[in-house]
């Protein structure tokens, strides 16, 4: 059995067990962590990826990204996941509110956070505004792929809001 005497080395082993896809092993040590350091960010944010992905736990993962947010706001790594937890179980006010605090960490990706802003808005119906998030996105794109499949994004909405505007038409 392996002893750890340092929060560092704890953090640092739990990382590599993630990579190994040993999760639970790494769940314990983020656990040990967070009895010494409470407010340990990246300790947090392991649990809530843990809970999320592996024990489909939604409720105790949000609460460590909210945690992971709340005790390092700087710490850029937990707002993609948490951006996507929040589009994905359609807590749309609170993602909004989330997306401008990320894009004012250095490290957060702004094509990300316009990305799933933008498919918020298409989730709600709300395609044009839809839209103007994709273009926000598409302008910060350096990525071949991701642009293309930014603009394919647009062209995909923009057909939602053609048909939405037959639709109108015939019924008026």
């Amino acid at each position: 059995m392996n002893v750890y005497y340092s929060v560092e080395e704890k953090l640092l082993q739990a990382d590599m067990l993630m990579h190994a896809r040993r999760y639970l092993k790494a769940h314990r040590l983020f656990k040990e962590v967070l009895e010494d350091e409470p407010d340990n960010a990246f300790a947090h944010f392991g649990i809530a990826f843990i809970m999320r992905y592996m024990l489909h736990d939604n409720k105790t993962a949000e609460q460590h990204f909210r945690y992971a947010v709340l005790f390092n706001p700087q710490f850029a790594d937990t707002y993609p996941e948490y951006l996507r937890y929040l589009l994905t179980v359609n807590k749309y006010a609170e993602l909004f509110e989330l997306a401008e605090k990320a894009l004012a960490v250095p490290g957060v990706s702004p094509v990300l956070v316009h990305t799933v802003c933008g498919n918020a808005k298409e989730q709600c119906g709300l395609f044009r505004e839809a839209i103007v998030y994709y273009k926000l996105a598409a302008r910060k794109a350096t990525d071949e792929y991701e642009y293309s499949d930014l603009l394919s994004d647009i062209k995909r909405v923009k057909q939602k809001v053609e048909k939405e505007n037959a639709v109108n038409y015939i019924f008026q």
